[in-house]
């Protein structure tokens, strides 16, 4: 799933960036700052997209009050949307929902690349640790990490 937000903030960092690299000025701080504000602007819409899927299928069963109460669930208990506590929701669903959603994301590519960017944004919130990723590895971490969310919509469906 292509975030719009997030793939126009990649365009317009990338223009820049070519602008700036055009005029011979050294673009290794400018990409600095724009990989931690991609990385949080990921997690961010990852965050509110999650939410509202989970959402969305609670709503399937027609019931309001069911809607309501795992709407409050999750403003009280989904904070940064880390594997586990994906996983943790998932189970509280149905523990095969979270069963085939781990069996497609175990061990792969999009998982670490998943890990990576909550890692960075631990790193960039927390000031905790030493954030080691680059500009183009967060582009490349987030087009692995769309398949997680296109594994959740379709185990969501």
């Amino acid at each position: 799933m292509k975030i719009p937000v997030i793939e126009q903030h990649i365009k317009t960092c990338d223009t820049s960036l070519i602008e700036i690299e055009k005029m011979g000025i050294d673009s290794s701080q400018i990409k600095y700052i724009y990989m931690r504000s991609i990385i949080l602007e990921i997690v961010s819409e990852f965050e509110l997209i999650i939410e509202d899927l989970f959402v969305k299928r609670a709503d399937k069963s027609g019931d309001k009050e069911l809607t309501s109460f795992v709407k409050t669930q999750l403003n009280n208990k989904f904070r940064s949307p880390d594997l586990s506590k994906i996983y943790t929701i998932l189970s509280s669903f149905n523990i095969n929902l979270k069963n085939n959603f781990f069996s497609n994301i175990q061990n792969t590519p999009k998982s670490a690349a998943w890990d990576n960017i909550m890692k960075a944004r631990h790193s960039i919130v927390h000031k905790q640790g030493t954030l080691q990723m680059t500009y183009d590895e967060v582009k490349t971490s987030y087009k692995l990490c769309n398949e997680i969310i296109d594994d959740l919509l379709n185990q969501l469906k």
